[in-house]
């Protein structure tokens, strides 16, 4: 692992409740920064001390070692790597899965690097106490047990460095199956999303079309109604009329009749006083009953106020 493979690291999106890409982000250059300065003072103190032990002239040499711990790392520990926590997002977030087992396998190398370091300060620190005259020159000498410790480290740092990539390796798979199960996740969310918002659709579209049946059917029904209610009404109105014409004619017939009998009664009474007339003419043999009957005429043509012509044309 190298802090480009630290800074080059991609994690999956996750719908919802995702981790802060900013803070993974930000913490992923910190750690890559801590893991490059902590793998650049390994490989100088693995060089200083190689050229030391091998017999080279220390004159040539910096004249001191390069520091075991530089400041860029003096705050940061495995279990401060695997310590660390970000705020999450509702939408859009890192996956804390992904997150959280890259942080392991970043926790485990640089813990890998910690130690190699300490093993190389401690030789360091054997190597300055068995001699501080460093700075003369001295013919080359060979120290068979730094010489066996130092291909121990390397075959040690070798076997970290291995067991890294494998683990890096595994990491990838986890991270790419947890990648896999997220989209499925993803995909399986968004299908039930357009699954309940088509049912939604249809059932709106079924509400509506059932409203619209409804309506047309009481508009069909109402003009049912109005239609049998204007047909009675005529119906009614016809019959009504059918009715006043008889009776027109009825009371034209009645009218009629009561005229006709008017009339007869006039040339009844008129007949009477004809007879009467007549006795009387009969009965006073001096002319007196021709002038009572002239005045009786004067009178009752007065009286009723009209003769039997004037009923007829009234007929």
């Amino acid at each position: 692992m190298t802090p480009e493979d630290i800074r080059s690291q991609g994690f999956s999106t996750r719908l919802f409740h995702g981790l802060s890409p900013k803070e993974v982000g930000a913490f992923i250059e910190d750690v890559a920064e801590a893991f490059g300065a902590l793998q650049k003072t390994n490989a100088s103190l693995a060089a200083w001390l190689k050229a030391v032990e091998g017999g080279a002239d220390r004159s040539r040499l910096a004249p001191e070692p390069p520091q075991s711990h530089p400041p860029e790392i003096s705050w940061m520990t495995p279990d401060d790597i695997r310590s660390q926590r970000f705020s999450t997002r509702f939408l859009y977030g890192l996956s804390p899965e992904e997150v959280g087992a890259f942080v392991e396998d970043v926790a485990e190398a640089f813990g890998a690097l910690q130690k190699t370091n300490a093993s190389l300060a401690a030789r360091l620190k054997a190597v300055e106490g068995a001699d501080r005259s460093w700075l003369a020159p001295e013919p080359p000498q060979t120290h068979p047990p730094v010489d066996q410790a130092l291909r121990d480290a390397e075959s040690q740092a070798e076997s970290v460095i291995r067991a890294a990539r494998e683990k890096e390796a595994a990491a990838l798979g986890r991270v790419e199956l947890l990648r896999t199960t997220a989209m499925q996740e993803v995909e399986a969310l968004l299908h039930d999303a357009r699954k309940r918002a088509q049912a939604l659709v249809d059932e709106a579209t079924e509400r509506q079309a059932a409203a619209l049946a409804e309506a047309e059917a009481s508009k069909s029904r109402l003009q049912l109604e109005a239609e049998r209610y204007m047909a009675e009404a005529t119906e009614k109105a016809a019959s009504l009329t059918v009715e006043a014409r008889e009776e027109e004619r009825a009371i034209r017939k009645e009218i009629d009749r009561l005229t006709q009998s008017h009339i007869q009664l006039l040339d009844d009474m008129r007949t009477t006083l004809n007879t009467f007339h007549e006795w009387l003419e009969a009965v006073d043999p001096r002319g007196r009953a021709r002038d009572r009957r002239d005045t009786f005429e004067m009178s009752g043509t007065s009286g009723n106020g009209f003769d039997s012509s004037d009923g007829l044309k009234a007929g």
